[in-house]
C-alpha cells in the first residue's frame, strides 16, 4: 500500500543518508591517498557498489522488510514467477560516481548467473534522473542477440574470451546495435522497476 511504501522510503532515505555520512567520512582524503592504495580500491566492485543494511538495521526497522513482503510487491512476484518467493535479500545500493569513461563490474552491461529465476525490485528513494546516472538493463528478449552477435563481434577481433563469462562495454553493446535495446529507469521517488535477471 501507499503508506507501507511511505514508510518504508521514509525509515530507508534516513538510513541511506546516516549510512552515506558514515561512508563519505571514510572516504574523505582519498586523493591523498597513495596510488598504489587508489588504485586498488578503485579496482575492486565495493569501491562503487556498496550495499548498505545489515541484519541489525532490519531488525531495527522492519517496516522496510514488511514492505518487502507486502501483498503488492510478493503479489505481483508471485504472479510472474508462478510460484511463491522467498525473499532473499533488501537492502540499500547505493552507487558511489566515478569519473567518465571509469566504469567497472557491473556498471558494465553483464549477465547475472545466480542459476535460478529471480525478481529483483529497484525502487528509487531519491528523484533519479540522468544526472542521478539511472539504472539501465536489456530486455531478454533482445539479450541473447546481443550476446550472440558481441561473441562474433570478439571472433572477428581475435578475442577468444567467452562473453557469457564477460562483461560488456558501451563501444561493444553499440558496435552490435544494441543500444537501442536498453531500457533506462528514471522517475520521482517511490517509483522503480522489477527485473528478472
Amino acid at each position: 500500500t501507499t503508506g507501507e511504501l511511505g514508510n518504508a522510503l521514509a525509515t530507508s532515505r534516513q538510513l541511506f543518508e546516516f549510512k552515506k555520512e558514515d561512508l563519505d567520512e571514510r572516504l574523505s582524503g582519498i586523493e591523498h591517498w597513495s596510488t598504489e592504495r587508489r588504485e586498488k580500491f578503485l579496482a575492486q566492485k565495493r569501491s562503487f557498489l556498496r550495499y548498505l543494511l545489515d541484519d541489525d538495521d532490519l531488525r531495527q526497522h522492519p517496516e522496510i522488510v514488511d514492505f518487502a513482503l507486502s501483498d503488492g510487491l510478493l503479489g505481483a512476484a508471485t504472479r510472474y514467477l508462478g510460484m511463491v518467493p522467498y525473499l532473499s535479500r533488501v537492502d540499500l545500493m547505493y552507487s558511489l560516481p566515478r569519473g567518465s569513461g571509469d566504469n567497472i563490474a557491473s556498471q558494465l552491461f553483464h549477465l547475472d548467473h545466480e542459476g535460478v529465476t529471480q525478481l529483483k525490485a529497484f525502487i528509487h528513494l531519491f528523484d533519479v534522473g540522468e544526472h542521478e546516472g539511472p539504472f539501465t538493463f536489456i530486455p531478454a528478449d533482445a539479450t541473447m542477440r546481443i550476446v550472440n552477435d558481441v561473441r562474433r563481434l570478439r571472433k572477428q577481433r581475435g578475442s577468444h574470451h567467452d562473453v557469457e563469462l564477460r562483461r560488456y562495454s558501451d563501444e561493444e553493446i553499440d558496435a552490435v546495435g544494441g543500444t537501442k535495446d536498453i531500457v533506462t529507469v528514471k522517475g520521482p521517488t517511490g517509483t522503480g522497476v522489477a527485473v528478472d535477471t
